[in-house]
Order: C-alpha cells, then structure tokens, then sequence
C-alpha cells in the first residue's frame, strides 16, 4: 500500500477528514513528492 492508499484508508476509517488529505496532497506537491500525481488527481477527483 502507497501513500495514495493510506490516505484512502485513513479517510475510509475516519482518521482523516478530505480536506485535510487535499492539504496533505498539496503539501506532498509543492515538496516535490514523487508520487504517481496521475493517480493522486484520480482519487482526489473521487473524492469530490
């Protein structure tokens, strides 16, 4: 499981609110994260 994953999970177990993992996201973003931004937009798109 990535980090994509964990954050679905953490969203899924109300450990985490969505917005709060947009934040994340963002963060991950203009930290230069390698992450499959792709597949990031996807579920951020799901999660709207």
């Amino acid at each position: 499981m990535g980090t994509i994953g964990l954050l679905c999970a953490m969203i899924e177990n109300q450990l985490l609110t969505v917005d709060d993992a947009f934040k994340a996201l963002e963060r991950m973003k203009s930290g230069k994260r390698r992450l499959p931004w792709p597949e990031a937009e996807k579920m951020s798109n799901a999660l709207c």
